[in-house]
């Protein structure tokens, strides 16, 4: 979910959007879309600015993480840093982008940790992942794991 700590985002928000450090952008969206937008981040408490800079954000890391996926799956010879960073000017810029990266990472752990404890349960279940048939290691749970509906390959 985007907005999960809508407070916090909020809070965040208005620490960083000192209106003196922000840089215009324009966004152009069909106006059904934009008067969507604009009801959901009114119920929400947020001003259309925060709301859309929050959005940003937010899919900013999934898109950054989607790209490092994509690229490191090639084994480019360019490590994704040094990619990254020639487009770098700054060395505030860097240390945020490498903050980003250690972010993904992180959450690229999370994931394999999670797998991991979820192979971990399975095995001790007497139920050998690899005959687990259909359901992604992310849907996984103990309500899964425990359905008789599933099939398994045996």
């Amino acid at each position: 979910m985007i907005f999960k700590n809508v407070g916090s985002t909020v809070a965040l928000t208005q620490k960083r959007n000192d209106d003196a450090n922000l840089k215009p952008v324009t966004l152009r969206f069909p106006p059904d879309e934009l008067s969507l937008y604009d009801a959901v981040c009114k119920a929400m408490g947020l001003t259309r600015q925060n709301f859309m800079l929050g959005l940003v954000r937010s899919a900013f890391k999934t898109a950054l993480s989607d790209f490092a996926a994509g690229y490191l799956s090639e084994q480019p010879s360019e490590s994704l840093q040094s990619l990254l960073h020639r487009h770098v000017e700054s060395a505030e810029v860097h240390h945020l982008l490498d903050e980003c990266l250690r972010e993904v990472a992180q959450s690229w752990t999370d994931e394999l940790l999670e797998e991991s404890r979820r192979h971990h349960e399975m095995l001790h279940q007497g139920i050998d992942p690899a005959d687990f048939v259909g359901v992604p290691s992310k849907f996984w749970s103990d309500e899964t794991l425990n359905d008789a509906s599933w099939s398994y390959k045996k």
